[in-house]
Order: structure tokens, then C-alpha cells, then sequence
């Protein structure tokens, strides 16, 4: 298998119908920020107060509370 069926669907499908999901709600904007240079910085987070809700509650002497990138 060389290309995934969705790349052939996605590459052959007409321009008017092709979207960027561009508004992420699953990662910590600093983490979605050290991979937005692959979306050529258009990814927004939609996490409303993300500090609460993505506490990840695993300080320690590694895992810092202030620290969600390593």
C-alpha cells in the first residue's frame, strides 16, 4: 500500500468542496502551538479557559503544573 485511500479521494475531489477543520478542541494551545507550523499557523484552539479544562493534575518532579510541553 503506497497512499491511503482518503489522500486519493482527497487529491481527486473537486476544490469547492475541500475544508481545513481548522478550530481544534482536544490539545492544550501550547501544544497546538508547536505543531501549527504543519498548518501554516491557521489552527485556533476552541478549549473556552483551557487552564481548567485541560488540568492534567500529573505534577511532579518531571511533570510540572505550569509545563504541558516537554
Amino acid at each position: 500500500m503506497q497512499e491511503s485511500l482518503f489522500k486519493i479521494q482527497f487529491e481527486t475531489a473537486n476544490d469547492s468542496i475541500k475544508r481545513m477543520l481548522n478550530i481544534q478542541y482536544r490539545m492544550y494551545p501550547i501544544i497546538m502551538g508547536a505543531i501549527n507550523q504543519f498548518y501554516d499557523g491557521k489552527l485556533e484552539c476552541g478549549i473556552l479557559e483551557p487552564d481548567t479544562k485541560r488540568e492534567h493534575n500529573l505534577a511532579g518532579e518531571i511533570i510540572q503544573q505550569s509545563k504541558h510541553l516537554i
